[in-house]
């Protein structure tokens, strides 16, 4: 932020029903995490989108950078959202993360993670260990 603080995420209903027609993502929200069984200092993902963030909005595309690692309940809930991209950092989508929205454009490009089936499901994957199973990117 202004001040020099860490942003690390979008609070419950911080822009539910503002009229939002698109929404912009800070960058740089990778950290330093230090492993202390191989002691190596990588970088991770430090975000987490709260519930009902955006929800009931107008958003018609939402990419998330780098960094993200959550999206919790109805997140981009009740939008209008046809185009999703979800970055490799992604963990965890939470039930109806993006539930109520018009996902046309939608391919997983990982078809073997037993997680994602259709693109229909979108509002409904888990992704608990990125590590475990590998990210989900939407086109």
């Amino acid at each position: 932020d202004d001040e020099g603080d860490t942003i690390v995420g979008i609070a419950q209903d911080a822009f539910k029903n503002k009229g939002l027609t698109s929404v912009q993502f800070p960058t740089g929200m990778m950290v330093d995490y230090d492993d202390t069984i191989t002691n190596k200092v990588t970088k991770r993902g430090n975000f987490i989108i709260g519930d009902n963030a955006f929800a009931g909005n107008n958003l018609t595309s939402v990419t998330l950078p780098e960094g993200v690692i959550a999206c919790l309940t109805y997140a981009f809930n009740n939008n209008k959202i046809t185009t999703v991209k979800l970055p490799k950092t992604i963990w965890w989508l939470e039930t109806m993360a993006f539930a109520n929205n018009r996902i046309t454009n939608s391919s997983p490009t990982d078809t073997q993670n037993p997680h994602i089936q259709k693109k229909q499901d979108i509002p409904h994957y888990h992704l608990p260990l990125a590590d475990k199973y590998p990210a989900v990117s939407f086109h």
